[in-house]
């Protein structure tokens, strides 16, 4: 189906959306800090594997 990876991240970006709009008010602010820096290195990680 033409279009279908498209749909699902459109989904999946949606579903983020809403989940941070959610967690945002019941996580600390230094909770929100460690996950930002977490997503940072995980994307850093996959970034370089990528480049190899």
């Amino acid at each position: 189906m033409v279009g279908l990876g498209t749909v699902i991240n459109t989904a999946a970006i949606l579903a983020g959306g809403v989940c941070g709009a959610l967690f945002g008010r019941v996580l600390s602010r230094s909770a929100q800090d460690t996950l930002m820096k977490v997503c940072g290195v995980g994307t850093l990680f996959i970034a370089i594997s990528g480049a190899m």
